[in-house]
C-alpha cells in the first residue's frame, strides 16, 4: 500500500484523509472541514450561456421552402418573434423532435405548432411563446417558413429566445 503526500506532508498509512481535487489540478481551496461544505461561485452561470439569437434576416426571397434548425438541448423554455415582410404569403410552422441524433436536419419532427402556440400557421407578425410547456420535452425545433405568390420580394426576420 502506498503513501499519500499533500504538499509535502506526509499522512501515515491507516489515518483517513479526504481529498478534494479541482478539474485544474491539485487540492481544492473550495472545501471548507469546518462546515464540511463545498463552496462554489459561478463566473458564467448556466442560464448566461445562451442569449436570444437572431435565426433568420432573409431579403430578397422567391417562393419555395426555407427551413431553420434550433437546438434545444437542456432548455426548457422557448419564444420565437417572426416579422415577415414583401410580397408574397409566408407561412411560419413549427415543428419539434424529441430525437437526439446529431445532426439537427436528419431527425424526425412532428408539427407542433398548434399545440404549442395555439393556431396551425403564422402569416403575420407574431410573437410565440410556449406557454402550454409542449415543448420542455423537446431536443430541437424545426422552423419551416413557406413562400407563395412572391417575385423575389419576401423577406422575413425570425428570432429566437431559450431560457432554462
Amino acid at each position: 500500500m502506498g503513501q499519500i503526500t499533500e504538499r509535502n506532508r506526509h499522512v501515515p498509512n491507516g489515518d483517513n484523509w479526504d481529498a478534494r481535487v479541482s478539474l485544474q489540478g491539485g487540492a481544492s481551496d473550495a472545501y471548507n472541514s469546518g462546515s464540511d461544505a463545498l463552496r462554489a461561485s459561478l463566473v458564467n452561470p448556466p442560464y448566461a450561456h445562451d442569449m436570444p439569437y437572431r435565426v433568420a434576416d432573409e431579403t430578397g426571397m422567391a417562393d419555395g421552402t426555407s427551413d431553420y434548425y434550433v437546438n434545444l438541448h437542456t432548455y426548457k423554455h422557448i419564444c420565437i418573434q417572426y416579422e415577415p415582410g414583401g410580397g408574397g404569403t409566408k407561412t411560419l410552422k413549427v415543428y419539434a423532435t424529441a430525437e437526439t441524433d446529431p445532426d439537427l436536419s436528419a431527425r424526425e419532427y412532428r408539427d407542433v405548432t398548434n399545440a404549442a402556440f395555439g393556431a396551425a400557421s403564422f402569416t403575420t407578425s407574431s410573437f410565440l411563446a410556449d406557454t402550454n410547456g409542449v415543448l420542455k420535452a423537446a431536443t430541437a425545433i424545426h422552423i419551416e417558413v413557406v413562400v407563395s405568390g412572391a417575385s423575389s420580394d419576401a423577406t422575413w426576420t425570425l428570432d429566437v429566445g431559450r431560457a432554462y
